[in-house]
């Protein structure tokens, strides 16, 4: 049998509605299902190891006390969107990707919801 090529945005995710705005219209960004099933059960197992990971901050950078977590292949950016939500004191989120199409949606849903500072 032949197994889809799962580096490809499109296998995993689909191009939904976030929102609307009035300087931007409807905002557009990608949506995981798998990762809305699960987002309850993951965000538990990282808050177990980010609460609270850093004491001390970086205070040079402004971070007070916030942990810094980098999220390598960020995808949609659902996650950064919802653990940021939960925490905006306590979690500086940085969501990367290699594919422009996801750091596209990453950049457009942070932005939407207002939960990470570029």
């Amino acid at each position: 049998s032949v197994k889809p090529n799962l580096r490809e945005p499109g296998d995993y995710f689909r191009i939904d509605s976030i929102g609307w705005t009035k300087e931007d219209k409807y905002i557009f960004a990608l949506r995981s299902p798998v990762v809305e099933k699960h987002m309850e059960n993951v965000y538990q197992c990282i808050m177990n190891f980010l609460v609270p990971a850093s004491k001390d901050g970086d205070k040079q950078l402004g971070l007070g006390e916030k942990v810094k977590v980098l999220e390598l292949g960020s995808g949609s950016g659902q996650h950064a969107v919802t653990i940021c939500e939960r925490n905006r004191d306590t979690i500086h989120w940085q969501p990367t990707d290699v594919s422009d199409l996801c750091v596209d949606s990453i950049n457009r849903r942070t932005k939407f919801f207002n939960v990470i500072k570029s």
